[in-house]
């Protein structure tokens, strides 16, 4: 597995006999060279401000902003990596549109025995002014990885991934066990599963077309409806308040 140190630690290769699941070059083309090159990799997060296309923002007095496509932490400069015996670390501070400020603390464990990691992010207010946290993990795979049996598992529901030349989203409540298995993939048939928490909702993306080939499974902290229609569910966070979400992702014969 493979940790971008330029993109806040996201995980940009999962290799499996040599093979990366991550889409790479199937992603599709994207007009921003920072969301095409996010796309590519096997996880990059949305958030912590934001999670889906451009928004406009006002606050007091009238002034108004752009919550940007994904959100800023695509946009935070490197970070920089402490190495600890089970895996790394790193802190970030972000600046916000809407003039607040976010630390996002990430830790990634590994465990070889499970075959195995585990994500921990500790989002913090370190500014002065309150916001609403948003945040999503994009899982991206390529679409060489889907098969005609391939199915998502969440809870007792089963749905197969569509092979059809189509740009589809499914957004449901998340299971109640926060657990979700896609199987069987071509180089993985006892598939990948995906463990989160802090997180209420369960997206996917299926993208084939003449310019990319990927499906996307995505943990969310809310559903797909525009941020100006969420009203309450856009809670916030008071200046040296925080949370937590997590993410366990385990892809058999990875680890040795």
């Amino acid at each position: 597995m493979g940790l971008d140190r330029g993109q806040a630690l996201d995980l940009r290769h999962v290799l499996v006999s040599g093979v990366d699941l991550a889409p790479g070059l199937q992603a599709p083309c994207q007009p921003d060279d920072l969301i095409g090159r996010a796309l590519q990799g096997f996880m990059f997060t949305c958030g912590p401000d934001h999670i889906r296309q451009a928004a406009k923002g006002m606050g007091p007095g009238g002034r108004n902003w752009v919550w940007p496509q994904h959100g800023s932490l695509l946009r935070a400069p490197p970070c920089e990596v402490i190495r600890h015996e089970d895996g790394l670390a790193t802190q970030i501070t972000i600046c916000l549109p809407c003039g607040g400020r976010a630390r996002l603390c990430r830790r990634w464990r590994m465990n070889p025995s499970r075959q195995g990691v585990t994500l921990t992010d500790c989002l913090e207010n370190c500014g002065t002014s309150d916001w609403a946290p948003m945040i999503m993990y994009h899982l991206n795979f390529g679409g060489g990885q889907l098969t005609r049996a391939t199915t998502l598992m969440a809870g007792r529901r089963k749905t197969p991934v569509p092979m059809a030349m189509e740009e589809r989203h499914l957004c449901l409540p998340a299971p109640s066990d926060r657990r979700v298995r896609i199987a069987p993939l071509a180089s993985v048939p006892a598939g990948v599963e995906i463990g989160f928490s802090g997180l209420d909702w369960l997206q996917t993306w299926r993208h084939r077309g003449r310019h990319g080939d990927v499906f996307s499974v995505e943990p969310a902290s809310h559903d797909r409806r525009p941020r100006e229609q969420l009203g309450p569910a856009l809670t916030t966070l008071r200046p040296g308040e925080g949370r937590e979400y997590r993410l366990c992702l385990r892809v058999p014969a990875v680890l040795p």
